[in-house]
């Protein structure tokens, strides 16, 4: 879990963490990674409620991270883009996250490096 603490926080420097918490950095990731998702995709997918969901989008629509446009087959569903400020923060964050993996593995001996693979291959296929 520290692990994950550490890989995942929000990088000091990157942006005010008045704008920007662990709920807004969750749903960037899943935008980006599924651009056009819907609210309902989206409150499944992250395990939220809602009324958290529905205040983590509005911050980050007002904030210009994300833009919401209407689905052309059911005007009722609301598609997530990632706006253009979205996807260089995304970016930001991701290099952060690589540069930290990175230099874990540069300051690990080699033994340690192919465990960690195995141990991720295991996780990656199901086989643990």
């Amino acid at each position: 879990q520290n692990a994950y603490r550490q890989t995942n926080y929000l990088p000091k420097g990157l942006i005010s963490d008045k704008i920007m918490g662990h709920a807004h950095i969750r749903a960037l990731k899943k935008i980006e990674q599924k651009p056009g998702i819907s609210f309902g995709e989206l409150m499944i997918e992250l395990k939220v409620s809602k009324q958290s969901l529905n205040r983590v989008l509005r911050s980050l629509i007002k904030n210009k991270y994300i833009k919401q446009s209407k689905s052309k087959i059911d005007t009722r569903v609301r598609k997530h883009f990632l706006e253009h400020k979205g996807q260089i923060f995304h970016k930001k964050l991701f290099d952060k996250q690589k540069k930290i993996l990175m230099d874990a593995f540069i300051y690990s001996d080699p033994i340690s490096v192919i465990n960690f693979k195995t141990v991720l291959n295991k996780i990656a296929n199901g086989k643990y």
